[in-house]
C-alpha cells in the first residue's frame, strides 16, 4: 500500500471512528469538542499535540496517569492540590502539568494542557498548535510556573502574564489573541 493511501486510510479512521492519535508528520488539529495535551521541552519551540474525547482522558494523559478524574467530569479549573497530589504520587514522574489554557472564560470550553517531563523551567512555544491560535480566554499555571501569552507568533506584540501557580479566569481585552506562549519560574512573567 502506498504511503499516500496509508495516510488517507489513517485520516479516514480518525474522522470516522473518533481516534485521537495524530498521523506521523502531520499537524494535529484540535476539534471544538476535543481536549488536548501539548508536550513542551527546553530544546524545541514546537509542541507535540494529542487530543482526547474527554477532559478526564486528557488530564490522565497529561499527568502520566497520576491524576484520574471521573470520566463524566466537565472541563473545569483544576486545583493546585490536585496537581501537587499527582506530582507527588509514587513512581517515576514522567509528565508534569505546568499550565492549562481554556477557550472559554472561567476555565470552560476546550482546554489545552501543557506538560513537561520534569517540572517548571524556561519553555516556549513560538506559535500555538494548529487550532489554538487566537482562541484562549482563561489560563491556569501549576508546578512552579508562570506564563506569558503573546499576541503574535515568535513572542511579538502585546502580552498577558499569569503569575506562578495562579490563574486568570478572564483575559479581558486579551481574550482570543494569544499566538505564542512562554513559561518560566518568575512571578514577574516570562
Amino acid at each position: 500500500m502506498s504511503l499516500h493511501r496509508t495516510r488517507l486510510f489513517a485520516v479516514a479512521a480518525v474522522v470516522c471512528c473518533g481516534m485521537s492519535a495524530a498521523l506521523p508528520g502531520a499537524a494535529a488539529t484540535a476539534a471544538p469538542d476535543q481536549q488536548c495535551v501539548a508536550s513542551i521541552s527546553a530544546s524545541s519551540d514546537v509542541p507535540s499535540l494529542e487530543c482526547y474525547a474527554t477532559f478526564a482522558e486528557a488530564i490522565a494523559a497529561a499527568s502520566g496517569g497520576r491524576l484520574q478524574l471521573d470520566p463524566s467530569t466537565p472541563v473545569r479549573a483544576l486545583t493546585q492540590q490536585e496537581i501537587d497530589t499527582a506530582n507527588n504520587a509514587d513512581g517515576p514522574l514522567t509528565s508534569v502539568i505546568i499550565g492549562i489554557d481554556y477557550t472559554g472564560s472561567n476555565f470552560t470550553g476546550t482546554q489545552l494542557t501543557w506538560t513537561e517531563s520534569s517540572g517548571c523551567g524556561s519553555y516556549s512555544a513560538s506559535s500555538m498548535p494548529t487550532g489554538w491560535n487566537d482562541v484562549i480566554k482563561s489560563v491556569q499555571t501549576f508546578s512552579g510556573c508562570a506564563t506569558t501569552l503573546y499576541q503574535n507568533t515568535n513572542f511579538g506584540g502585546s502580552t498577558s502574564t499569569t503569575a506562578v501557580n495562579s490563574s486568570s479566569s478572564d483575559l479581558g481585552s486579551f481574550d482570543s489573541q494569544a499566538s505564542s506562549e512562554k513559561w518560566c519560574t518568575s512571578s514577574a512573567g516570562c
